[in-house]
């Protein structure tokens, strides 16, 4: 190393006395690049010790989360994991943070705070190749909930969020009111309306498939694990599939009126 720094200085005495990089090249076996690199140190930094090499790493962490809010992050993401159902990713631990009165550090963040107190548990379950998400959630049939399907339903539809709903729960999704909605009804009976509309609120499933009132339809890719609004225009037999106020989906439906 020692030889390494006086051959960086006399690069650059040999510069001082003018002669051509070419030459300070020739005499002292190094690259072009290596002469430029230490005549431009010695021109910008100067001073005593501008051969010496620098540190490659930073002193100190940049951007590093203060302990209190990391801290937060991992005190919620336990509670949230001692919660039954409880979803405990980034994005409920971000809603969490937030309803408690408190500004929230961004999912990146969050994510990182996790990876690296090692609170990412991996999934046991295996997923086979060809079958779409969510497979893992048909699994849910399978425990122990056939007495439980309410409460597990309740808070499903409470708690967890979906970041393509903007991460929004289910029941913070519903657009329309009790007011709009025609009460309780038997859907094998003929609905008696001759104009107006009728709104179906449905999540739409890996196979695109919609079925309202006995009729399927399939709609676009992009629609996948979405909620969409099913619109059915008595007077104009159409059946409208809308979603954020956008019409992706135009369909002929003759409704069934007595």
């Amino acid at each position: 190393m020692e030889d390494e720094l006086i051959l960086r200085q006399q690069a650059v005495e040999l510069f001082l006395k003018g002669d051509p990089v070419n030459s300070i090249v020739h005499k002292l076996g190094r690259s072009r690049q290596w002469v430029h690199k230490w005549i431009t140190r010695y021109r910008t930094e100067g001073g005593d010790d501008w051969y010496l090499s620098r540190p490659t790493s930073p002193k100190q962490a940049r951007n590093r989360t203060p302990p209190k809010e990391e801290e937060v992050v991992i005190n919620v993401r336990k509670a949230l994991a001692g919660l039954r159902y409880s979803q405990t990713g980034a994005l409920s631990i971000m809603y969490e943070i937030e309803r408690m009165g408190l500004k929230p550090p961004s999912i990146p963040t969050i994510n990182r705070i996790l990876k690296r107190n090692n609170l990412i548990t991996p999934s046991n379950v295996k997923q086979r190749k060809g079958i779409e998400y969510p497979n893992y959630f048909t699994l849910v049939q399978q425990m122990d909930l056939e007495e439980k399907t309410s409460v597990f339903s309740d808070f499903h539809n409470q708690n967890h969020r979906y970041s393509t709903q903007g991460g929004k729960t289910p029941n913070q999704i519903k657009s329309i009111s009790q007011k709009h909605k025609l009460g309780l009804i038997n859907l094998e009976d003929p609905i008696p309306l001759a104009d107006g509309s009728v709104i179906f609120i449905r999540f739409i499933r890996s196979d695109r498939s919609l079925t309202i009132l006995r009729n399927r339809f399939t709609v676009k890719k992009e629609l996948i694990y979405t909620y969409v609004v099913a619109e059915i225009v008595v007077d104009q037999h159409v059946l409208l599939v809308k979603q954020d106020g956008i019409i992706h989906h135009v369909f002929p439906f003759a409704m069934p009126v007595d």
